[in-house]
């Protein structure tokens, strides 16, 4: 059998302390096919250097130097110039269990799709240890690929615990500029598609609260993920897939919710908690009668249907706690 090149793109923007441990997490994979690109989007912390010097290690690694244009640039630079039949994304400061893209890919093969997916752990730190799994495999068609980014358990959003197929990908870019830019690849991807297999096995180990991180501030342009899900919304409609569109309204409210309690523990002005009250009363609408809305979710949306004022109340005690 062929053997196939897996492409693995790594955006690097001032993460110098961590930057060894993610390169290096991959450069010791099982699965030694590898073209590893590095993306230096202007770092000023060193870790421009550091892609260097840990490039000159390994043959397989291509460092790319740019101005600092973001996130979804430094994955589409990657992507511009991946050479692979597989295309893996990968945070810089995040690390990834030796065996992933061996068995990831393994499984794409054995089950004929075109992405693969893994389990994966947020981790407060280094030493956190990674928690038993079944390591079961499920297949994931149209439906059932949204009625699990409902729950966010075992499908996710993020491209990051993901192999791609490089001919699904095409000439699909992330949106420039975009925060949560993943739900736009993830959303044309999904439904080219079709079909997605699932590894109930953490291997991917995701750093949860860094300094500078993109979830450690409230980012403004965060909220054009609701674009997003209104394009979504209304090409399902569009296709007469409306029991599929009432699930991408249910997942738009409770994303809407959840950003709402960001911006209340981060005491963002009223004019952005109004938008967000908005976007989810406009979905809730769409959803209500979906009956898809999951665990917490379910009390959370009637409280905020009935009172915002409220839940920021309610949220306010809880998160001080």
């Amino acid at each position: 059998m062929k053997m196939e090149t897996i492409s693995v793109i790594i955006p690097v923007y001032n993460v110098f302390d961590y930057l060894e441990k993610c390169v290096f997490s991959v450069i010791n994979q099982t699965y030694k096919d590898l073209e590893i690109i590095l993306v230096d989007d202007g770092s000023t912390d060193g870790s421009g250097e550091l892609c260097d010097e840990i490039g000159g290690k390994d043959s397989r690694i291509i460092v790319v130097h740019q101005k600092n244009q973001g996130l979804s640039v430094a994955r589409n630079t990657g992507l511009d110039i991946a050479h692979g039949d597989w295309i893996a994304f990968l945070d810089s400061d995040d690390w990834i269990q030796p065996e992933m893209y061996e068995e990831l890919l393994i499984t794409a093969n054995d089950y004929g799709v075109d992405i693969s997916s893994c389990a994966m752990h947020r981790c407060e730190s280094e030493d956190t240890l990674i928690p038993t799994t079944d390591n079961s495999i499920s297949v994931f068609e149209e439906e059932d690929i949204i009625k699990g980014l409902i729950s966010n358990e075992i499908m996710l959003f993020e491209v990051w615990n993901k192999l791609w197929n490089k001919a699904l990908i095409g000439d699909v870019r992330f949106i420039p500029g975009q925060v949560s830019e993943d739900v736009y690849f993830d959303r044309i991807l999904f439904s080219k598609a079709k079909k997605i297999v699932h590894i109930n096995k953490v291997m991917h180990n995701y750093r949860v609260n860094r300094p500078g991180s993109t979830n450690s501030t409230f980012k403004l342009n965060r909220l054009s993920i609701f674009n997003e899900f209104d394009k979504w919304y209304d090409d399902l409609v569009a296709q007469g897939k409306d029991a599929l569109a009432v699930m991408i309204a249910t997942i738009s409210s409770q994303f809407a919710v959840h950003i709402f309690e960001e911006a209340i523990e981060k005491k963002q002005p009223i004019n952005v908690k109004n938008r967000l009250i908005e976007e989810y009363k406009k979905n809730y609408h769409k959803a209500k009668n979906g009956h898809y809305f999951f665990g917490s979710y379910k009390i959370k949306t009637k409280v905020m249907f009935l009172s915002p004022k409220l839940y920021s109340v309610l949220w306010s005690i809880y998160s001080n706690r």
